[in-house]
């Protein structure tokens, strides 16, 4: 986990008395990461728009830990069209956006973007 201090500087002036307070914030970096299915083989995970990590599941279920306490379930569905389904399982504290598969859609998965950091993720038979 990143944090980033920012500090303000700010004079006041009230009535010919001069001080300064010397003002820092202390802040959570965001890491948004995005979890899709690219194919049949592999899940995809990107960090603030970068690929950090392609799983090679061969249509297993893969179970994803997030530091945030979220778990989150991708399964290979043959019967929707082989496209990748998306459930959350445990729900943690980040802020997410979940992008439900449509027909037509050049992604053939579920997305979900998250503010998270992945832990750990296991293949499910």
């Amino acid at each position: 986990m990143f944090f980033f201090f920012q500090s303000y500087i700010l004079s006041l002036n009230l009535q010919d008395v001069f001080f300064t307070v010397h003002i820092t914030t202390k802040g959570k970096i965001n890491h948004m990461i995005k979890i899709y299915g690219v194919n049949d083989e592999l899940l995809t995970v990107e960090e603030n728009e970068i690929t950090t990590q392609d799983i090679e599941c061969n249509h297993r279920d893969v179970r994803f830990y997030l530091d945030d306490g979220t778990t989150i379930l991708f399964q290979y569905s043959v019967k929707r069209n082989k496209v990748w389904t998306a459930t959350i399982e445990e729900e943690g504290y980040g802020e997410y956006d979940f992008e439900e598969y449509e027909e037509g859609n050049e992604i053939k998965s579920d997305i979900i973007e998250i503010d998270a950091e992945l832990l750990d993720y296991e293949l499910v038979d």
